[in-house]
């Protein structure tokens, strides 16, 4: 389903969707600066509200009159230094960190429901951890270890999506392949459906040969389109508490050294800790 604000820039504003991909990576940045309209995604509210019937009872009235000339109480005095005050810690809560992942794509088809074409773009590279597990660090750009040691940095492109199976938005990461079977030119009109106005439901399968196929339907009635779910997460996108790059972690120059394979190769190549 598309993003509240996503909606609202549409109906506002004089820009008309973009038709080329070098417009919507500007018209996503453009989305990401709109305020969000309320009235697409309904507050969360307690499921459990039960009425509550009070008894009536007798009101006296137990105003005083304050004294013009009393002395006002005096104020709280302030911590000492080093110290906090524990009122104010929690007086009000920032919003929590809301933890990402990515989609994952495999021969089993994957349902996701995209909201917006506002995506992020970050590079990653794949190491190998010392007990031979594989993933995904986020590329630091210059002074990279990953870059000086000569292993690739693959771009790709963050949509976030909701996901109905698990109930939460995740991470589509889509590389800058355009091969023919390739993601990104696949779902490059049905993003321009939903950034229309249409509520749709998309499966994606990953070949064998690591080509996509994906097919896109209307979302039922009554379906789960996730929307308290999105509208908390453009919130969180919005005021910071989260952001779409650090679906990827940023490795520590001395944890990346830890692992021997790298290690042996900065040593080789005379690089210092």
């Amino acid at each position: 389903m598309p993003a509240s604000g996503s909606r609202a820039v549409i109906e506002s504003s004089d820009r008309k969707p973009p038709t080329t991909g070098q417009e919507r990576v500007g018209w996503g940045a453009y989305l990401l600066t709109q305020p969000l309209a309320s009235s697409e995604y309904p507050t969360v509210t307690d499921p459990i509200d039960t009425p509550v019937t009070y008894e009536a009872q007798t009101m006296t009235d137990t105003t005083t009159e304050t004294d013009p000339t009393a002395t006002p109480a005096p104020a709280a005095p302030r911590p000492p230094a080093g110290l906090i005050s524990a009122r104010g810690r929690w007086a009000a809560p920032p919003l929590p960190p809301q933890s990402l992942s990515t989609v994952r794509l495999g021969e089993d088809a994957t349902l996701i429901v995209p909201f917006t074409d506002s995506a992020a773009l970050t590079s990653r590279h794949f190491i190998r951890s010392a007990t031979g597990n594989g993933g995904y660090v986020r590329c630091e750009g210059g002074g990279c270890l990953l870059c000086a040691l000569g292993k690739k940095a693959e771009d790709v492109t963050l949509l976030p999506v909701y996901v109905p199976a698990d109930g939460a938005v995740r991470v589509l990461a889509i590389g800058d392949n355009v091969r023919p079977g390739a993601l990104g030119p696949k779902l490059v009109p049905i993003l321009d459906r939903v950034m229309a106005g249409e509520k749709l439901v998309v499966e994606i399968r990953r070949l064998p040969d690591f080509s996509f196929e994906v097919a896109a339907f209307p979302l039922t009635p009554g379906g789960a389109d996730g929307a308290p779910v999105i509208a908390q997460f453009l919130a969180n996108l919005t005021s910071g508490a989260v952001r779409l790059a650090d679906v990827y972690p940023a490795r520590p120059r001395a944890e990346l050294l830890s692992i021997p394979g790298l290690a042996a190769e900065a040593l080789m190549r005379g690089i210092e800790s």
